[in-house]
């Protein structure tokens, strides 16, 4: 069974890394054991439904993205974010470039994408 996907994040600033928000901290727990990466707080924050990951190589920010998903994570180029996919088992989306948008492979969309 595949992990659960996140269905947020957001840029934790102490320390500085993404954290991933799980719908509970079963779903949470699910998917820090099946990366073996990230951490889990349960001393400070019993039941929690965040995963700290790693700060993954070349990322610029994180911000929401309401047309695409929940959240974007923006990145300095195209093979930093998809290494950052990969490492989170393809959970995310990233899209193809377009005339319109030149460096839309640099980025990973994660959470909830619009009906």
């Amino acid at each position: 069974m595949p992990p659960p996907a996140p269905i947020s994040a957001f840029l934790s600033l102490q320390p500085l890394e993404p954290v991933f928000v799980f719908n509970s901290s079963e779903d949470a727990e699910r998917f820090q054991n099946h990366l073996r990466q990230g951490r889990l707080l349960h001393n400070h924050l019993p039941g929690s439904r965040w995963v700290y990951m790693p700060m993954p190589n070349g990322l610029l920010r994180v911000r929401t993205a309401l047309m695409r998903g929940g959240v974007a994570f923006d990145f300095d180029g195209a093979g930093h974010a998809r290494e950052f996919q990969e490492s989170i088992l393809h959970l995310g989306k990233i899209y193809s470039n377009t005339n319109e948008s030149p460096v839309q492979n640099r980025t990973v969309y994660l959470g909830s994408s619009p009906k």
